[in-house]
């Protein structure tokens, strides 16, 4: 990649990932806690409202998995005590995931 990924797309994927974290571990907390204020009371939890549900936390779980994704990007800028900037064998073999 090119200086220009990481000065500038970079921080700003990074940006979106984390408002979207945001927003939808908000959403999380506020619909679960609807849900589970409806189940207190009495009613049963429809499938609909389930399904709802569950679509919140796998998509929660694909903007985590975006994160693990931009982490390997990072590497290159992390650990500014390195006389040598870049990847080393070390970050690409042993602190990124594989890639397939």
């Amino acid at each position: 990649m090119n200086i220009g990924f990481y000065v500038f797309e970079l921080p700003f994927y990074r940006l979106l990932q984390s408002f979207a974290n945001t927003l939808l571990l908000l959403s999380i907390v506020l619909v679960g806690a609807r849900y589970a204020v409806a189940v207190i009371s009495g009613a049963s939890m429809s499938t609909a409202a389930r399904v709802h549900f569950g679509v919140i936390v796998m998509l929660f779980l694909v903007t985590i998995a975006i994160g693990f994704q931009l982490d390997r990007y990072s590497l290159v800028l992390q650990r500014p005590e390195r006389h040598i900037p870049g990847s080393q064998l070390t970050d690409v073999n042993a602190r990124s995931w594989p890639s397939t």
